[in-house]
């Protein structure tokens, strides 16, 4: 993991007992959760994702993958935007 003032860096990867279940989906739930939810780090605290704006998914992420996650300024102060780039390995 990284983590600057407004961004984190993270690596995600399936263990090995839960790669044959993992392949059954396009986006793997265990793995998203985590991925996306990770823009709690840079404020220091638990944040429940309430909406998304807008998502592209060109292809599965496989089992190994990164999460870049920007926080945005945002004027209200109990909202917290994040932009979120989910990068797979190949």
């Amino acid at each position: 993991m990284y983590m600057g003032e407004k961004e984190v860096f993270l690596h995600f990867e399936v263990q090995e007992e839960l790669k044959e279940e993992s392949e059954e989906y396009f986006l793997y739930p265990s793995m998203l959760d985590p991925a996306i939810d990770a823009g709690g780090y840079l404020l220091n605290a638990e944040y429940l994702p309430f909406s998304f704006e807008q998502g592209q998914f060109m292809k599965p992420l496989g089992e190994e993958f990164y999460s870049y996650i920007v926080s945005k300024d945002s004027s209200e102060s109990e909202i917290a935007r994040f932009d979120i780039s989910l990068i797979g390995t190949d």
